[in-house]
């Protein structure tokens, strides 16, 4: 459910802020993105949209009281209440951050090297009779760091490489995508956990042919692809054997390489037959898949990827409900971003539309009067390169 959004003069925000929500033009859902979460508000943002003739922005009512300057005598009791909300609606996820250390991005480095020790260790025992104790354990850590930080615990936790190591915790990696998305459409902390318990168990079903398989370098067969799906079936009679796991686990592991339209296996189920966890983790699933390196194949960009999602999404593959949670976390061309356009020129982007990320207004360098290009209304012109990402909060 999308939240309702509150008005905010630009004379009242509060300047120097790591926005934990984007900041839209309008109350209306498919209103214009003017600066993305985790954003800092700077005097010259702000500036910017007084130049446009922006007086006012919206943002989500549960944070409009954390964005605005304090007042004097309620500093304290605001923060208080910023707090609880926050940890109602998202559980501090998004929190307002200053700035992130290098004592801190080294903590969770070594804190996510060993949840990835753990689950290896985890996942390479028998299938037979998985360790549901361990795995519980280890969503419940992720998930605790996850609400600390998500946007760091995300940049770091799904980078991966080419070994039979990475293709063992891919379903952890896919796990720690799904929880942030659905963290970010604001689920319980229990249907959050079973979503990264269901993600991370989804290839415990896979044989010993199967995975060597998963290593070959070049393109499978058909009747090798036929040996790889049977796994979610085998997955889910093991898990069906497992008190401890809940449905939402059990079906997401099952269904999670389903696609909306029918295309996907084990049982080829359309959208209105694919449980609400596994329409999360399948999106999820294909990100990370794609990002990640493959013995036949190289990584594509994050960009690419989110680029490839929305076509996915336009063929009634995935569910443009959750391909759009996911680039609330993680995003295709934030502002900020430097790209390289088909006339030669290049820019940096200065909007996204939340409705259409992959089509920003760009403003061109190379002009003395900073002139801004709408790529909705100039259809000759594309974006072919991205030259460099958005800069990160100090």
């Amino acid at each position: 459910m999308q939240s309702q959004r509150t008005a905010i003069s630009l004379n009242d925000l509060r300047i120097g802020f790591i926005l934990p929500v984007p900041i839209h033009s309008g109350s209306e859902q498919n209103s214009t993105l003017l600066l993305n979460r985790g954003m800092q508000l700077t005097e010259e943002a702000v500036a910017n949209l007084r130049a446009r003739g922006i007086g006012q922005v919206y943002v989500s009512s549960h944070f409009a009281a954390a964005l605005k300057k304090p007042t004097d005598r309620k500093v304290a009791s605001i923060t208080v209440d910023a707090d609880r909300l926050r940890a109602q609606v998202v559980s501090a996820a998004f929190r307002p951050r200053a700035d992130i250390s290098h004592n801190e991005v080294e903590k969770q480095t070594l804190a996510i090297q060993a949840i990835n020790e753990r689950a290896h260790d985890l996942l390479s025992v028998s299938s037979i009779r998985p360790n549901i104790e361990g795995a519980q354990e280890i969503v419940q850590a992720e998930l605790k760091i996850l609400k600390a930080s998500c946007d760091l615990f995300l940049s770091l936790g799904l980078s991966t490489t080419v070994d039979s190591e990475a293709d063992r915790l891919h379903g952890l990696r896919v796990g720690r995508l799904a929880m942030g998305m659905a963290l970010a459409d604001g689920r319980a902390d229990d249907e959050i956990h079973q979503i990264g318990l269901g993600c991370l168990l989804m290839d415990i079903g896979l044989s010993d042919e199967a995975r060597k398989l998963r290593q070959v370098p070049r393109r499978l067969t058909r009747l090798e692809m036929l040996e790889i799906e049977k796994h979610p079936s085998k997955t889910f009679d093991i898990l069906s054997k497992e008190g401890q796991i809940s449905p939402i686990a059990r079906f997401l592991a099952y269904q999670v390489h389903e696609r909306c339209d029918g295309s996907g296996y084990p049982r080829s189920r359309k959208a209105t037959g694919i449980s609400d966890g596994a329409l999360t983790a399948m999106v999820a699933e294909s990100f990370v898949a794609m990002i990640s390196p493959r013995p036949h194949r190289t990584a594509i960009s994050p960009t690419n990827a989110i680029r490839q999602l929305f076509q996915m999404s336009n063929c009634h593959k995935l569910d443009p409900k959750r391909v759009e949670s996911l680039v609330s976390v993680v995003s295709a061309l934030p502002v900020g971003t430097r790209v390289k356009l088909s006339n030669g020129l290049s820019g940096v982007v200065k909007i996204s539309r939340a409705r259409d990320p992959l089509h920003p207004v760009i403003e061109i360098d190379t002009s003395p009067d900073s002139e801004n290009l709408c790529l909705l209304s100039t259809s000759d012109v594309k974006i072919t390169e991205v030259l460099s990402s958005a800069p990160t909060s100090p």
